[in-house]
Parts: structure tokens; C-alpha cells; sequence
């Protein structure tokens, strides 16, 4: 038996003491289930009493013979006593644990009639557009249909929705969302913007860690990612921000939230950036849908294929397939012997032992043994390491579906590979001279090859990408791990 088991039983059959009654009643308020359980074993219990009761004749009251100290009955034909009555002590203090229990029941029902707004049963939206495989409640939509309240999945591609009270909101796959009516959405993975028409105030996005964003007449973005770790963004007029314990913050429009998986909530510098290393940033990528199509330091930016955004390590990420999608700049890249500094978080899904592939992460430069400048991962075995240039390796086991923080340093040509801040390669690399201003030299280009005419590319996905002009220290890359779009 238990020790709940044990406090309830004293308590039916009246041995209760002070003490287990205020282990009872805290009991019975830790969890509603627990108040759900007393109620329905009061209710049994009461039934028992009505059945088995007695009346005073029914049976004498047993005495103790003090000399014997042994219980004695005045009438040996009288029956054996079924139930203990407790005294009017134990009876008082059983009174009140019920009427708390009963209380506490009816004020977390009260609650979440409250909190959990009905689900509506008729139409709530309409598929305006979508690229990829929209699922309402494991059933395929059509652009032009309507759609109840209920689970919205989109696999891949982007999906655009109207409700009812036409508050529009685009999605990009992979995200997953309920919808309860046209005023409460719970977002739980993925990325989602939410226009609102004006005048409309209190739509309301659940996350969740057990926030909840409540519009107040504005244009809002909110990535949740696989970690549970969320950042809320404000395109146009303000939101409210409330964490699990109610208390609100107010959102403008530029500004930014992240919250943690516990919902604890952190402002986030305006440029995206940690204010200490902008200067020397050439090139900054979170990939987050915050203005346009992502949010980067460069206009630009031109895609190949079709890359997938995805819930990222911090807000959202890019899916490259290993099938020439890439993304290319006009940034031209560090140039010659100079210092410079790549950074990034990357994850590769686990690989089968015979697979063995190059794929060209970040690289810049002309195409020769020495004018071109790139980073690589290799994977060997179902293992993932490193490479930069031709000769510089460093690293195991990325290949694991996890993500894992990258970065490559290069201070007077001796180039240092960190992988999740830990420094775990260094060489000199005395020919290196990347060319930048050749015209036959690329500018930098994310998950392909440099040379054009290779078919190497990167499959996994990217967040938070940096290329700096500078060598950064082992504790700006840890400042960088910790979530360089965070205010230190």
C-alpha cells in the first residue's frame, strides 16, 4: 500500500490524525486527478454507508475492561461492527479535507473552461495557396477549400490560410499546427506568420512551453523549434507576450522575443547581431522569417533548387536536399592570407556505414589548388569531420542527426576547427592566397561546390551562418553557441 492508499483508508475509516490530514489536503491540492479519485472513492464510500449503516439498536458500543485491556462487548449477541465512526474531531477534519477536495476540483474545471476555448465545429479556413502537402486532420486540402478547426500539418513547401476573421497566416513546412477557432492556434513546431486585419484585437497563438501571444492589431512571426526554444517577431504594431505565470510583455514592432523550453523569455538585439563582433561580420544568415524571406545582412542572395526552411537551432533553419541546392552571394569573401571566420550550426541526418561523400558547405575564391578558399563536411562510415581546403580535418560522429556548432579559424594562416566550442584540429596552411578579385573567382556560396561543374553538395540543414573578416577568439565562438541573435 502506498502512502496516498494509506491516507485515504485512515480517513474512510476514521484513524486519521491532525498530521495525515494536512498531508491529505496537500494531497489532494498537488494534482486535480488526485481530488478526481477522492471524490469518486467519497461517493463509493458514501454508497457503503447507506448499505451497511445501523442503526443504534443494530449494535452496542464495545467497552474496555481496564484490568484486561481487552475490549469487551455489554451484549455477546451483538454484531460485529462493520465501520469505525470517527470522533467529532476526525469528523470536522474530514469535512474540511472533502470540501477542499471538492472545491479544488470545481476551481481547475471552472479554469480550464476558462483557459481551453471551444473547439469550432464548422468552417474556420480557407486554403488560400500551398506548395506542399497540407494536412487538416490527416485529410489533403485543395487551394479554395474550407476547413474546420483541428490539426494543420504542413510537410514541406510554404501554405498560406485565411480564417473566418480574415486573419491570414502563411506557414512554412515542415510546421504543425492546431486550430481551436478562428481567435486560438497552438503553433507547435515550426514557422508561421499571422497577419491580423485592423480593429481585430486578442487573436491569441499558444506555444508549447506555455506561452501565449496575444495580437493587439499587428503583423507577427513565431518559429518554434524541435528543442521546444521559440522566438516570437513583430513586423507591424505590438503583441503581448505571456509567460506560463501570466505575467505580459508588451512586443513593438522591429522587436523581438526568444523563450527558452521552460518559457522563460530573453529580448533579442534588433540587428540580429552580438553587438561586440557586427563590425567584422562580411555575411550573417539566420534564416529566419522575419522580413521578406529571411532575415540576412545582404540583399544579395539568390537560391538554386529549392531550399526548405525548417524548424533551426535557433528560430528557423535551411534544408539543403544534396541535389545542387545551394544558395549564392555577391559577397565577395575574405581575400589573400587575411584572417577570416566561418561559423554556423549544422545537422546531418545519420548515414548508412557505406556512405561516402564530400559536401561543400561554405567556399569563395577561384578555382586552383591554392586561389580558392572552402569548408566541407566529410562523411566516412557513417561518421562526419570537417575539412578545410584540401588537407585540414577535424572531428567525428557529426553525422548523428543532432545539431552541432561549427567553426573554422584562420589567424596567420593557422587555421583552427571548433566543433561545439571545443578546438579539435589545428594546421598551418602556408600557401594559402584565396583570390576574390580575379573575374574568374566566385563569391561566396552556401552548399555547393565552387566549381560549377561538380555535383557535390550539401544535404542536412544550416542555422545562424556568420562569416567574419577577423579571427574570432574561443570565447566570441562561445558567445556564438549561446545564440548570437540573444542580447549577452
Amino acid at each position: 500500500m502506498n502512502e496516498c492508499d494509506r491516507l485515504i483508508e485512515a480517513y474512510f475509516d476514521g484513524s486519521i490524525s491532525d498530521a495525515d490530514a494536512a498531508a491529505l489536503s496537500a494531497w489532494l491540492k498537488a494534482d486535480h486527478e488526485n481530488t478526481r479519485r477522492f471524490i469518486a472513492l467519497a461517493s463509493f464510500q458514501s454508497s457503503l454507508v447507506d448499505q451497511l449503516a445501523f442503526t443504534s439498536d443494530d449494535f452496542k458500543e464495545p467497552v474496555v475492561d481496564e484490568s484486561s485491556a481487552k475490549s469487551v462487548s455489554r451484549d455477546a449477541t451483538a454484531p460485529t461492527r462493520v465501520l469505525r465512526l470517527p470522533a467529532a474531531w476526525r469528523i470536522a477534519a474530514a469535512v474540511a479535507i472533502l470540501a477542499t477536495a471538492v472545491a479544488i476540483y470545481f476551481l481547475i474545471i471552472s479554469q480550464s473552461e476558462q483557459n481551453i476555448s471551444p473547439r469550432s465545429t464548422s468552417p474556420v479556413a480557407t486554403i488560400i495557396e500551398s506548395t506542399g502537402e497540407l494536412i487538416v486532420d490527416d485529410s489533403f486540402t485543395y487551394a479554395g477549400g474550407e476547413y474546420p478547426a483541428g490539426r494543420y500539418e504542413l510537410a514541406g513547401g510554404r501554405a498560406e490560410i485565411l480564417l473566418t476573421n480574415r486573419v491570414g497566416i502563411e506557414l512554412d513546412g515542415p510546421t504543425r499546427m492546431h486550430m481551436r477557432n478562428p481567435m486560438n492556434a497552438s503553433l507547435e513546431l515550426g514557422s508561421a506568420r499571422f497577419r491580423c486585419p485592423p480593429g481585430l484585437k486578442g487573436f491569441t497563438v499558444h506555444l508549447p512551453n506555455g506561452v501565449r501571444v496575444v495580437d493587439l492589431g499587428t503583423v507577427f512571426h513565431i518559429s518554434v523549434g524541435v528543442d521546444g526554444l521559440a522566438e516570437v517577431f513583430v513586423d507591424e504594431g505590438e503583441v503581448e507576450v505571456f509567460n506560463p505565470q501570466g505575467r505580459g510583455q508588451r512586443l513593438l514592432a522591429g522587436r523581438s522575443v526568444a523563450i527558452s523550453a521552460a518559457g522563460v523569455m530573453a529580448d533579442v538585439v534588433e540587428t540580429g547581431v552580438n553587438p561586440a563582433l557586427a563590425e567584422s561580420i562580411l555575411l550573417y544568415l539566420p534564416f529566419d522569417r522575419k522580413r521578406g524571406r529571411f532575415n540576412a545582412s545582404t540583399a544579395s542572395i539568390e537560391f538554386q533548387g529549392d531550399p526548405q526552411r525548417v524548424a533551426g537551432r535557433f528560430g528557423d533553419a535551411l534544408r539543403f536536399n544534396g541535389n545542387r541546392d545551394a544558395l549564392r552571394t555577391l559577397v565577395p569573401g575574405v581575400e589573400g592570407a587575411r584572417d577570416r571566420s566561418v561559423a554556423c550550426w549544422v545537422r546531418i541526418d545519420p548515414v548508412a556505414d557505406s556512405i561516402k561523400a564530400k559536401m561543400p558547405l561554405i567556399g569563395w575564391g577561384k578555382m586552383s589548388a591554392t586561389h580558392a578558399w572552402q569548408v566541407s563536411l566529410l562523411i566516412n562510415n557513417a561518421k562526419g569531420s570537417v575539412q578545410v581546403g584540401s588537407d585540414i580535418r577535424g572531428g567525428q560522429d557529426l553525422a548523428d542527426g543532432r545539431w552541432h556548432h561549427l567553426a573554422v579559424v584562420v589567424r596567420d594562416k593557422n587555421t583552427q576547427i571548433f566543433i561545439d566550442g571545443a578546438l579539435v584540429e589545428e594546421k598551418m596552411a602556408p600557401r594559402l592566397n584565396t583570390l576574390v578579385s580575379d573575374p574568374a573567382s566566385r563569391p561566396i556560396v552556401i552548399g555547393q561546390h565552387i566549381d560549377e561543374t561538380s555535383n557535390s553538395s550539401f544535404a542536412g540543414e544550416i542555422d545562424e551562418l556568420y562569416v567574419f573578416d577577423t579571427a574570432l577568439t574561443e570565447s566570441q565562438i562561445g558567445v556564438l553557441i549561446q545564440g548570437a541573435t540573444r542580447s549577452p
